[in-house]
């Protein structure tokens, strides 16, 4: 005669079998996605895609603003970067060298910014700190001591565990010398609020940074003067100054003259700015007039950019896990009204 389980006990081997299964799929998938993200950098082509340079050429004139752009068109499909932008996080056009980008991946990655040409080639690394915890966005502004400065924001916290975040300011001038002159900004949110902030932008004019919580439904925005870098002392604490009805908020840029901010969001890219015009439309929220740009979407949109013209515009995604399309680096110029 065989033994009989009791039901309740057979009830709880299935529940322990099957929450065993969910275990093991959760850990294959996982280890799929590092594998396949690490490939690639194992291989022999990391090396050969990074070439030592010379200081590329100067802006002799920076291009004269041009009004509003009206409608882009964009380089489809996006240009494959190589292994160590695979997971992009932070995408700069330099105002200071021609046909220069700076990018730079989040965490697991060392705290390198990567100067790369308009295609997503690498052509220098700078290291601009010795060890970062998730860096989620890059800027360009006034330094705090004069000239042209790169912004790394490691501000990601996608488990809400940090309590105090950094800036890292690097002069552009000293990125192509021997040593790179560089500071640390360490601040943190009010109530000492634990949020996951993927979006930094430092306004060209006054060099005050504008940060932007990632969150599901909206995003809150904050300020921190630029006087914080000359008073610090660590104690800063960000200045809640609005908020917009956009969910993932992952990257925001200035236009160079300080009049427009671009976002992007799984949703697409936006416009926004404090003074009504034919062009945008009156929101709600912190610079209260909106306008959708029409462009490809990427699979999983992170870094966004105005180029030099102050209207044409770069924006990148990380690969997703195996998915080999509609991800990379993508430039959209203004077409001109009538063409």
């Amino acid at each position: 005669m065989g033994y009989d389980l009791h039901p309740k006990l057979r009830v709880s081997i299935k529940f322990t079998q099957a929450r065993l299964g969910v275990l093991v799929v959760l850990f294959l998938l996982i280890l799929g996605f590092a594998l396949s993200n690490l490939w690639p950098m194992m291989s022999g082509s990391h090396a050969a895609a990074f070439v030592v340079a010379s200081e590329p050429e100067r802006w002799l004139t920076l291009p004269e603003p041009a009004g509003v752009c009206q409608r882009w068109e964009a380089d489809w499909p996006p240009k494959k970067p190589g292994p160590e932008l695979m997971d992009v996080s932070g995408i700069v056009s330099s105002r200071v060298y021609r046909n220069i980008l700076y990018q730079i991946a989040d965490s697991g990655h060392d705290p390198f910014i990567l100067v790369t040409d308009l295609k997503g080639h690498v052509m220098h690394r700078i290291r601009y700190a010795d060890s970062v915890s998730d860096p989620e966005a890059l800027s360009q502004g006034p330094c705090p001591w004069g000239g042209s400065c790169l912004f790394v924001a490691d501000t990601g916290d996608h488990f809400h565990l940090r309590s105090k975040k950094r800036i890292h300011a690097i002069d552009e001038r000293s990125m192509f010398s021997p040593a790179v002159h560089s500071a640390e900004l360490e601040f943190q949110y009010p109530q000492q609020d634990r949020l996951d902030v993927e979006a930094l932008a430092v306004h060209p004019a006054s060099g005050d940074m504008f940060l932007f919580s990632k969150e599901p439904n909206r995003s809150l925005v904050f300020r921190l003067p630029a006087k914080a870098w000359q008073q610090n002392n660590g104690d800063w604490i960000a200045e809640q100054v609005g908020f917009f009805l956009y969910g993932l908020i992952s990257d925001a840029a200035w236009s160079p003259d300080g009049k427009r901010l671009l976002l992007i969001n799984p949703a697409g890219l936006f416009e926004r700015t404090g003074q009504a015009d034919a062009e945008h439309s009156e929101r709600e929220g912190w610079l209260p007039y909106e306008r959708r740009i029409r462009l490809p979407s990427l699979s999983q949109q992170q870094a966004v950019t105005y180029l030099p013209d102050q209207r044409s515009i770069a924006y990148s995604a990380g690969r997703k896990f195996f998915i080999d399309r509609d991800w990379g680096l993508v430039l959209a110029a203004c077409i001109a009204q009538g063409s």
